[in-house]
């Protein structure tokens, strides 16, 4: 199984989908604090309910190292402040709209906090996928730089562009990800529609690309200094671009 910035990729949907279940369970608990009866099984069964579900959604933002986690569980907490003290006043005067208020905007908050769970772990696979593509590249561009300063210029420009295009080819994947990833020309197209690069690094990305491509042709004038701006250029592109 595949683990991608300590997130394992086929567990995301798994976890998207018992989010929604904890959300929806949530839901039931608010409805259940809307009955305004001065009942004591009525506060049991909330009382009860509630801190089921708050074991069960702190245990999926624990073991996924959420980073809310420390505000999810001070939610109701502080002296006179705690989700006890609401129940009580709850069930001591159920009419007071206040009680309730206070009980329900904690609540609230401890659900929009579990909701953006998964969006934190696809941010978290994102990163964790550039930050790798980018130390691969840059580990492919130092081996150009070894090639160039040996004169061996051709093969130095197909090890760079080989280096722009795996970047690139990420940064596709991470921004829109559609599969099979197309062609560089159409990833930077698809990245400048999407609003991820301006037309300007598009330009820049495609004239790199082409002085890497000359490398790959046996027939072509390959100039020295040419495809060292192709090494030190694509090395910025690489801890520059989103």
């Amino acid at each position: 199984m595949k683990i991608v910035g300590g997130v394992k990729i086929s567990t995301i949907p798994y976890i998207r989908k018992r989010v929604f279940e904890l959300i929806e369970e949530a839901k039931e608990i608010d409805v259940l604090a809307q009955q305004f009866v001065n009942d004591l099984t009525v506060r049991q069964e909330l009382h009860h309910k509630y801190q089921s579900w708050y074991r069960m959604a702190h245990t999926i933002l624990q073991q996924n190292h959420f980073s809310g986690i420390e505000e999810f569980e001070r939610a109701y907490g502080g002296q006179g402040n705690n989700f006890d003290y609401y129940i009580t006043c709850y069930g001591r005067d159920p009419y007071n709209p206040e009680y309730i208020k206070h009980f329900k905007r904690p609540l609230e908050q401890q659900v929009a906090l579990l909701a953006s769970l998964p969006s934190e772990l696809e941010a978290r696979r994102y990163n964790y996928m550039k930050e790798l593509s980018a130390q691969l590249s840059l580990s492919e561009l130092d081996e150009a730089q070894l090639l160039i300063d040996s004169n061996f210029e051709r093969a130095a420009g197909v090890v760079a562009r080989v280096a722009l295009e795996g970047f690139v080819k990420t940064l596709y994947q991470i921004h829109i990800g559609t599969h099979p990833i197309p062609k560089f020309d159409q990833c930077i197209i698809g990245l400048r529609k999407q609003g991820v690069i301006e037309e300007r690094h598009r330009k820049h990305l495609a004239d790199l690309y082409g002085l890497g491509s000359d490398c790959a042709h046996p027939g072509s004038t390959i100039i020295k200094t040419e495809i060292q701006r192709l090494i030190n250029e694509t090395r910025t592109v690489i801890n520059t671009l989103p």
